[in-house]
């Protein structure tokens, strides 16, 4: 069973991505590549673990951010306390801004 801890993910850099028109129903969206650091995560569990965002109900809306369908089911994988996401551009997006993440490690087991 991984362990499970709760961290702050900094935003280090945030770059536009391709923007998706998708018809006069929903309009434009424009999603942005998003890097984040977790200080102190590759200290207690690991060079490698995952990442999900602690509060996602905060980020989904206008108001809030919001992961691309493509984000990954079991959350991001942190490398050295680094990880990217595709997000849709929000004016929370910006460096500095941080963000509560759970940060578990990555199960070494073989199915």
């Amino acid at each position: 069973m991984s362990e499970m801890k709760e961290f702050k993910a900094t935003v280090k850099e945030v770059t536009p991505l391709v923007d998706a028109d998708m018809g006069e129903a929903l309009g434009e969206l424009k999603y942005v590549s998003v890097t984040f650091a977790i200080e102190g995560a590759q200290e207690d569990l690991g060079p490698v673990v995952r990442a999900e965002f602690k509060e996602p109900e905060k980020f989904s809306g206008s108001n809030g951010l919001q992961r691309a369908d493509n984000a990954p089911v079991e959350g991001y994988l942190v490398r050295n306390g680094v990880f990217t996401a595709s997000l849709l551009e929000s004016p929370q997006l910006v460096e500095g801004a941080r963000f509560p993440v759970k940060v578990s490690t990555v199960s070494d087991s073989k199915d």
